[in-house]
């Protein structure tokens, strides 16, 4: 029953999200849409930056789950856009509020561990450092940030072409930045 109440709380967060800028939402609005009292929201939540993490952590865990069931990164961070989609309102609140660190976060937590799938998966053959593989995961993870930032802000449209393009950017630069490291190194 806890966990359902956590649960309905947060979907009462994202429904008033989907409606309202975050900096508009208050406890009472979540807790009177939930059908709940204060101190059942204040159980689970310090305040409103909580209820957001939260959201940011299940999702970014529901994220790399899904991951794990596609057979290409384009696939997965396909799957990893698609809350972002279906609550497009809710990103933009987010996106325009003061708290779109916690959204770099989410997208940095989402990203960064699908990079260094593709580059163990590209550096198979390629004898590249741990500490070159986390750079390049890590130069490319702030690149695609700033990228969704950039779509984000130009309305969200066209997520398969979005991916498209950055996959076209990606297609062999990430062996061949292995293979400088491994030059570099040598």
């Amino acid at each position: 029953m806890a966990q359902y109440t956590k649960i309905a709380l947060v979907q009462s967060f994202i429904k008033l999200l989907n409606e309202t800028p975050m900096d508009k939402i208050t406890v009472k609005d979540i807790v009177e849409d939930c059908g709940v009292n204060r101190n059942t929201f204040y159980y689970y939540f310090s305040d409103i930056y909580a209820i957001l993490e939260e959201v940011f952590v299940s999702e970014t865990q529901a994220a790399l789950e899904d991951q794990k069931n596609y057979d290409s990164w384009q696939e997965s961070f396909l799957q990893s856009i698609k809350f972002a989609v279906e609550n497009r309102k809710a990103v933009y609140h987010v996106y325009n509020s003061m708290n779109r660190e916690q959204l770099d976060n989410y997208v940095y937590n989402v990203t960064f561990p699908l990079l260094q799938k593709v580059i163990e998966i590209e550096s198979q053959d390629i004898p590249a450092s741990d500490e070159d593989k986390d750079f390049i995961a890590n130069f490319y993870t702030f690149a695609i940030m700033g990228m969704l930032g950039d779509w984000i802000s130009n309305g969200m449209k066209e997520q398969q072409i979005f991916v498209s393009k950055i996959s076209f950017l990606f297609d062999g630069a990430i062996k061949n930045a292995l293979e400088k490291s491994v030059q570099k190194n040598s």
